[in-house]
């Protein structure tokens, strides 16, 4: 029989069962053996495709200008003589000069420090500011020139380019006849060959190759300083010989750093650069004398005013413009000594040997005595270097 106590306790396990079962619909679907209707699955938009923006027009890039150097001492140039010397033929290099300067001018055209690496960083603007000085002395001015600069410094919105090396063939070396301060590095005067590479455009639409194919020809000055060069090889003009009217041009800068070794100022002492010829040697002595009474306070100012300078000769060494030049100084030297000023007018003939480098280089090597005999009288040498008057 069951009593009481047995109708209650079958009533609360009902109760536990009831709530339990309620529990589980409400609160556990999951676990139900029958799933609740699944909701309808949302609809997936299509992605759509992805259109590149637009490439924009070209755009020139503009670099800051180089800005002119005022010159240590002002040089008035007066026209030079009418100069028609014949300028030695070309003499084509050694093979075993040919090999040396192969070497140097495949790993330029090819390395990543060389050429290819230049332009990028041109075209980057990754000289900060100095784009335009960079420029003027890798490639010199001309049609070839320009067109380099329009490769570099054209721009598109949208577009990225970038300059990838390819090969590099040496077709024709020719020589510098003498070497002069410079030593090896000046042995091999000029060079022509040719160079690959590429140019990859990334787009949003993807990236295209363009292939490039120059011929060049360069001077060899340890880098590479481009004459001229054609996109299509067979267009590279014959080298033109050197234009003597060229040194007119150049006379103002080197007359003038000749001449600034020679001043005195608060900041300035002379000083000279090259010793060990019969020139320098006597040069050299007056100069540290000079120096000697500015450091004693017995000269205080020296300089130069109204100078003129005029080329009356030039001797020709090989056909790139390496030579002998002799320029024709008048100037007034002023020198303050013991607190009196005394001006001194004179006129005396520099002969300088310029070297056909970028930027050409004029090294003196011969001057007057007061008697108007030259010091060196023919006797040159090679000048070395000091590093302190």
């Amino acid at each position: 029989m069951r009593g009481p106590q047995d109708e209650q306790m079958r009533r609360c396990v009902a109760i536990v069962l009831v709530l339990w079962a309620t529990a589980a619909c409400v609160d556990g679907n999951a676990t139900s053996p029958t799933a609740a209707p699944s909701a309808t699955p949302a609809t997936v938009a299509a992605i759509p495709e992805i259109t590149p923006a637009p490439v924009g027009p070209p755009v020139r890039i503009l670099w800051a200008p180089m800005q002119p150097q005022a010159l240590s001492v002002a040089v008035r140039v007066d026209p030079g003589l009418k100069l028609s010397a014949p300028l030695p033929a070309l003499v084509p290099a050694t093979p075993e000069q040919r090999k040396n300067i192969e070497g140097q001018f495949v790993s330029h055209l090819t390395s990543e420090l060389g050429l290819i690496t230049t332009l990028q960083n041109l075209r980057d603007q990754r000289y900060n500011g100095g784009e335009e000085w960079q420029f003027a002395t890798t490639f010199a001015p001309g049609s070839f020139a320009d067109h380099v600069r329009e490769l570099v410094t054209t721009r598109r919105d949208n577009e990225v380019r970038t300059f990838h090396p390819g090969t590099a063939t040496l077709d024709n070396a020719w020589m510098r006849p003498w070497s002069g301060q410079f030593g090896p590095a000046a042995d091999v005067g000029v060079v022509e060959g040719t160079v690959t590479f590429t140019d990859e455009v990334a787009t949003g639409a993807g990236r295209t190759i363009e292939p490039h194919q120059w011929r060049i020809r360069a001077l060899s000055q340890g880098q590479f300083f481009i004459l001229d060069g054609a996109e299509a090889p067979a267009d590279l003009a014959p080298m033109a010989p050197f234009d003597p009217r060229t040194l007119d041009r150049e006379a103002a800068s080197q007359v003038s750093a000749y001449l600034y070794q020679e001043e005195v100022g608060p900041t300035v002492r002379p000083m000279s650069p090259f010793t060990g010829t019969p020139f320098w040697n006597v040069r050299r002595g007056a100069l540290d004398w000079l120096r000697t009474l500015a450091e004693r306070g017995t000269l205080t100012d020296r300089h130069f005013e109204n100078t003129s300078a005029q080329i009356v000769a030039y001797a020709p060494t090989s056909y790139l413009g390496d030579g002998y030049v002799t320029v024709e100084l008048r100037s007034t030297l002023v020198e303050v000594s013991d607190g009196a000023r005394h001006t001194y007018p004179f006129a005396t003939m520099v002969k300088f040997q310029r070297y056909s480098f970028a930027q050409a280089t004029w090294t003196a090597i011969d001057g007057q005595n007061d008697d108007g005999s030259w010091i060196a009288n023919g006797n040159y040498g090679t000048p070395q270097s000091t590093s302190h008057g």
